[in-house]
């Protein structure tokens, strides 16, 4: 990365320079949502060195009312949740701190407005704009909207997804402030790393770029999030020296020295009792102090100001990719629990929003019916959204926080904040998305009505996902019969087999499921009885399993895994290789880091353990539960390192995907890795792992940043692909499963850990058990990422269908149609991700959509939307704005072709705004 001196003024660089140079120091604190105490007594726990975020604000809002040097005084904050919970707060008096906080005006600038700040590894992608949205809502009901600066304010997260401007310029965001990449001053394993090197040599502020051309301003704190508050001297203008002299030689485009002043939990003044630095924010007024060469005329500033001077000369850097996503990797497979809840959360609230919306444009129920579905789905979101931050979903707080009762039950509670603990808070986050998906489809199953004959069962079938689903989707429904009767199915006239699951379900499938639609089908008393008497006992090395388009071949003494995978005489799995081979990994690291990357007293780039054990994965006798005609299902049984295991294989009717599930505990001091040995129909191993980003994907190798692997944070799927040929060899769809890496042709997943080390801020373990469920997918069909097929068939793989019975007693007037559809996209590498009620939901104002497509290709192409509910609506506008709702920094003008929306998508990710149809 470099950057490039202007004629100008505006990107001089002010680089061992000893003329004089402005320098902006910016007031600010960082309040974590949790971490080692819990939200609310991070808000009120007055007199604690580490707390009391309430008298932080009090300060805050005493100084913007006061006078004489007060007139000066800026803050930049970014956490709402706890404004929110400020301004909420009767002992206050909040209407009065309202008032000023308002009256400050852009001297109090909210950075990105987001409810806490995100992580952007592991988070899941959707939930990452949900936190800034949720936060955006409450600003408005309040009236500091427009005190918002977009800027994706992240300095605390524990690396960078390579491929975040994507999202960014998606969001609207028109800057990024970072302090963790690896080599910074925070601890990392090695000082001398990559990226920090790169980006003090070429520029502190830089154009980052996303692989689709998307681009974010971004600076890089140099003496992380602190500034001049990591210099342990009684006053500012001192500290302010020592912060110039330190960073003489680093590049500061633009020709303004930026620093904040003030910590975790630090409001910057000498009478905050909580932090004995003695720093006064006052001193900086009028202050020129030097240091390296350097006298600066420093004054008191937001980071909207520091951007202001940047943006000027900032088409003038060169652009770069920042790849920092391995500064600590651990926590990509920590408390995999709170990735599943949020992973699954996720996706029934989505779906919900998409059957509100479906109900709302084809009229099939009463506004306030929806406006109620519309409160019940918000209300999951705002419980949900701080599990987004990076001391939550990454699993790095202790027991304390995570699980202090050792829950047992975690769903169906009030839906309270963390004070039951993180893990009965985000299991009460997924028990409300789940209430909100039964309402959603209980008012689609109370406005369908058909004709059914005695006996027969007419059932509504409802696809969320923005894709057709191939003829082999499964509907796995309640038995009305209760076990008395076998059944077919009628899906327009034809009938299909029904199958009795192990649970007592039943099975069967829906051909012809169109993106985000439902249709009408019959259950019809008829069809064979089940064909053998199950379960039965399978053992031995060389079990064979197989639907008729796949044969697997399981071995028990490797605990049960697969020793050959083959499809048409193919055989997909390496000579002398497994494919889901379980094995226990001595790790001797914590829930930040995996043992490899762990930071010893031996030394800055000493590391710890992290090997394959020698305890062996050991199965003994399984189970046959499902022999079809829809599924096949066998479980073997596991031991190894005193815990029990499961894995569950899955083939469907007519697929050659084996869907798995993987139940048990991590022994303490290890990781639990599902190894895949893959190769293609040719012989061909896999040498290059791709896999999903938030909102795109990424191939490339990671800076080898200490001996041994190098896990990826994956979303939705890591697949193995040759990079001599660029074929694609295989891999995993997975649901909240991060930490994937290649070693040399192997692929490797980290499932389980328990790794109770120390060395960090937070320690803890987890010795509870958990179940991971991912896909396996080979043969000639997988593609690249850039195909969009991994993408498209990762979601199927992981959303199921939802079903309801109907009730036919509904006046004619009530009904809506049999079947309906939403949104669809026709490009084949696209999909809709997601399609929600606008914020104007009341009758008088009109109704809107909101769709967010999302693309793999970095190509620019046209993308055709179709509405097909627009037949029977009028269309007043469409605009694409920002995936938070506001208007878009780019926006290509969009066609309207009777029911198709047409544009020029030079981006991955786009949203539309819908209006009065």
């Amino acid at each position: 990365m470099t950057t490039q001196t202007a004629e100008s003024n505006t990107l001089t660089l002010a680089r061992n320079v000893a003329a004089t140079v402005p320098m902006i120091v910016c007031p600010t604190t960082h309040n974590d949502w949790d971490w080692q105490m819990i939200f609310e007594d991070y808000y009120g726990n007055q007199g604690s060195s580490q707390a009391d975020v309430r008298s932080i604000l009090n300060s805050v809002a005493a100084t913007f009312a006061g006078t004489g040097n007060n007139a000066y005084f800026c803050f930049s904050y970014a956490e709402v949740g706890f404004l929110r919970q400020y301004l909420e707060d009767p002992t206050v008096d909040p209407l009065s701190k309202l008032r000023t906080l308002k009256a400050a005006g852009r001297r109090f600038c909210l950075l990105g407005g987001g409810i806490t700040s995100p992580d952007n590894l592991v988070c899941n992608s959707e939930l990452f704009i949900r936190n800034y949205l949720t936060g955006h809502d409450f600003l408005r009901s309040v009236q500091l909207i427009d005190q918002v600066f977009p800027v994706g304010w992240i300095p605390d997260d524990f690396g960078h997804s390579p491929q975040l401007p994507v999202l960014f310029e998606a969001m609207g965001m028109k800057a990024a402030g970072l302090s963790r990449i690896p080599g910074s001053p925070q601890p990392t394993p090695c000082s001398a790393q990559l990226a920090d090197q790169t980006v003090r040599a070429a520029g502190l502020s830089f154009n980052w770029t996303g692989r689709d051309g998307s681009n974010v301003l971004t600076h890089f704190m140099p003496q992380t999030y602190y500034g001049i508050t990591n210099y342990s001297v009684t006053d500012t203008t001192s500290a302010m020296n020592d912060f110039l002299h330190d960073h003489a030689g680093d590049t500061w485009p633009g020709g303004v020295i930026f620093a904040t002043q003030g910590g975790d939990w630090q409001f910057p003044a000498s009478d905050n009792g909580a932090w004995t630095g003695g720093y006064t924010w006052s001193e900086v007024i009028g202050a020129t102090p030097s240091g390296g060469g350097t006298t600066a005329s420093a004054r008191l500033g937001t980071f909207a100001d520091y951007f202001a001077c940047l943006e000027p000369g900032a088409s003038q850097l060169l652009p770069t990719t920042l790849y920092a996503e391995n500064y600590w990797t651990g926590h990509f497979a920590s408390r995999p629990q709170l990735k599943i809840d949020q992973y699954y959360a996720t996706r029934q609230l989505v779906g919900a929003e998409v059957l509100a919306s479906i109900l709302s444009m084809y009229g099939g129920s009463a506004q306030s019916n929806i406006d109620a579905l519309i409160q019940s789905i918000a209300k999951g979101w705002h419980l949900l959204v701080p599990t987004s931050h990076h001391d939550f979903i990454t699993g790095t707080s202790p027991d304390s926080v995570y699980d202090p009762a050792q829950s047992t039950e975690i769903r169906g509670a009030e839906p309270i904040w963390d004070s039951q603990g993180q893990l009965r808070m985000s299991g009460n986050a997924a028990a409300l998305a789940d209430e909100a998906m039964a309402q959603a489809m209980d008012q689609l199953a109370a406005r369908v009505s058909v004709p059914s004959a005695e006996g027969e069962h007419a059932l509504v079938v409802f696809n969320q996902l923005g894709r057709d689903l191939p003829d082999t989707a499964v509907v796995e429904c309640p038995d009305p019969g209760e076990g008395r009767r076998n059944y077919q199915v009628r899906v327009d006239g034809a009938l299909y087999p029904v199958q009795r699951s192990s649970e007592g379900t039943l099975l069967f499938q829906v051909p012809g499921m169109k993106s985000m639609s439902y249709r009408i089908v019959h259950l019809v008393p008829g069809g064979s009885a089940e064909p053998s008497v199950l379960p039965q006992s399978i053992s031995g090395d060389d079990y064979q399993f197989g639907n008729g388009q796949v044969k697997l071949l399981l071995d028990q003494s490797h605990g049960w895994a697969i020793s050959s995978l083959e499809i048409a005489g193919q055989q997909y799995v390496q000579t002398n290789s497994y494919a889901n081979e379980l094995e226990i990994w001595t790790d001797g690291g914590n829930i930040y880091q995996f043992g490899m990357e762990y930071v010893s007293s031996a030394g800055p780039c000493a590391t710890g353990t992290f090997e394959a054990s020698s305890t062996a994965m050991t199965g003994s006798p399984g189970s046959l539960l499902e022999n079809g005609p829809i599924r096949w299902r066998a479980v073997g049984n596991i031991s190894g390192g005193d815990q029990n295991y499961t894995t569950r294989y899955d083939l469907i009717a007519g697929e050659t995907m084996v869907r798995i599930a993987t139940t048990g505990a991590a022994p303490s001091g290890t990781s639990v890795l599902a190894s895949f040995g893959l190769q293609n129909s040719t012989g061909q191993a896999g040498d290059m792992l791709e896999y999903g980003t938030c909102y795109h994907w990424e191939n490339r190798k990671p800076q080898p940043s200490w001996p041994g692997l190098i896990f990826r944070a994956s979303h939705d799927f890591a697949t193995l692909a040759s990079s001599a040929s660029g074929a694609a060899v295989g891999g995993v769809y997975h649901n909240g499963i991060p930490a994937w890496t290649i070693d040399n042709t192997t692929l490797r997943g980290c499932l389980l850990r328990n790794t109770p080390g120390g060395n960090r801020g937070a320690q803890g373990s987890d010795a509870a058990t958990h179940t991971q469920s991912y896909t396996l997918d080979v043969g000639a069909q997988v593609g690249t990422a850039a195909t969009g097929y991994p993408l498209r068939t990762a979601v199927y793989a992981q959303t199921k269908l939802h079903a309801r019975l109907l009730n036919n007693a509904i006046p004619e007037e009530g009904r809506i149609p049999e079947r309906a559809q939403l949104a669809s996209v026709a490009q084949a590498d696209a999909l809709v991700s997601v399609a929600k009620p606008g914020r104007s939901n009341e009758p008088s104002a009109g109704r809107s959509l909101v769709l967010r497509i999302q693309q793999a290709t970095d190509e620019t192409q046209q993308l055709d939307i179709d509405l097909p509910f627009l037949r029977h609506r009028s269309l007043d506008s469409v605009n694409i704005v920002s995936a938070l709702e506001t208007p878009a920094l780019r926006a290509p003008s969009v066609a309207v072709n009777g029911t198709t929306l047409s544009f020029e998508a030079a981006r991955a990710l786009w949203t539309l705004l819908i209006e009065s149809i």
